[in-house]
């Protein structure tokens, strides 16, 4: 989808300061979930995004019923697991912290650690996320698209 690029010249600073306040909205939501620790939502989301988008792409399957198709995923080993050196390789985060904080996602049962102590995400954070961050975030990113469609169209 293409936007209107002239708008986008003339308004680009309210569509810039739209956008920041779209991120600190969300970057609140996301720390008050993950209680503070931004790093933490950081590393699930590197974890999960890999596991599950090589899942997907893998089966070839729609994004319907994604908790089946993680748990089965999981079972069927085709979940790509993730160490703690590619997830600091992936964030920038030094790998001892992401190895900590790798444990204790598991310890909230986020993500399930294998046997050569690499890591694959759980169903818990599609349960978990899906109504107190997803939902929240989506009418925001939606509203927020409104925002600057009209001030893309106000010459």
């Amino acid at each position: 989808m293409d936007f209107n690029r002239i708008g986008f010249q003339l308004h680009q600073r309210e569509i810039t300061i739209l956008l920041g306040q779209y991120h600190l909205r969300y970057l609140r939501r996301l720390a008050e979930a993950f209680d503070g620790d931004l790093e933490l939502a950081l590393i699930l989301g590197e974890v999960a995004n890999r596991n599950v988008s090589f899942a997907l792409s893998e089966t070839g399957v729609s994004c319907n019923d994604v908790d089946q198709q993680i748990l089965r995923a999981r079972e069927n080993e085709t979940l790509l697991p993730c160490s703690a050196m590619s997830v600091s390789l992936a964030t920038g985060l030094p790998r001892e912290t992401v190895r900590r904080k790798l444990n204790k996602l598991v310890t909230q049962g986020f993500l399930v650690k294998l046997r050569d102590r690499t890591f694959v995400t759980t169903t818990k954070p599609l349960e978990y996320f899906s109504e107190i961050l997803t939902k929240v975030q989506l009418e925001d990113l939606l509203h927020t698209s409104r925002n600057i469609s009209r001030v893309l169209d106000a010459q």
